[in-house]
């Protein structure tokens, strides 16, 4: 199985901790985080990309989809911060060669708490090249 996940998870996270020194980052999903701001990078799915099996039944290239979600729960200016919070993690992705399929607000169960979700989809092989095809 090609599996990169750690790697991409650390270069994101390492984006988002060197713009913002309290952050939270985790790889699982939380519905209500206890420390804010908060990020999770999950990777959602992995799959063969079977156009690129070779005649040996060997995987070369699968198909990744990541979801993030931002957290924030500031009194003044959540809505901005998470956009803006938003925008590190997209320019990590879209630097990786991924390309960003869904950047939305999402209502979270704590109103109290603005909440994006974005997706990140790309084709990763066995030499860890990334690409959007």
């Amino acid at each position: 199985m090609i599996d990169f996940e750690n790697e991409i998870y650390t270069k994101v996270a390492t984006a988002l901790r060197n713009e913002y020194e309290n952050i939270n980052v985790t790889a699982v999903y939380q519905n209500v985080p206890a420390i804010f701001p908060s990020v999770s990078i999950i990777q959602e799915s992995n799959t063969i990309a079977t156009r690129y099996i070779d005649s040996g039944g060997i995987e070369n290239v699968v198909d990744v989809m990541y979801e993030v979600n931002v957290y924030v729960n500031s009194k003044n200016n959540k809505k901005s911060l998470c956009k803006e919070i938003f925008s590190v993690v997209s320019d990590s992705f879209v630097g990786l060669g991924f390309e960003r399929i869904l950047a939305q607000p999402i209502p979270n169960e704590d109103e109290s708490i603005y909440r994006m979700v974005g997706r990140f989809v790309a084709k990763i092989d066995t030499n860890k090249k990334i690409s959007r095809r």
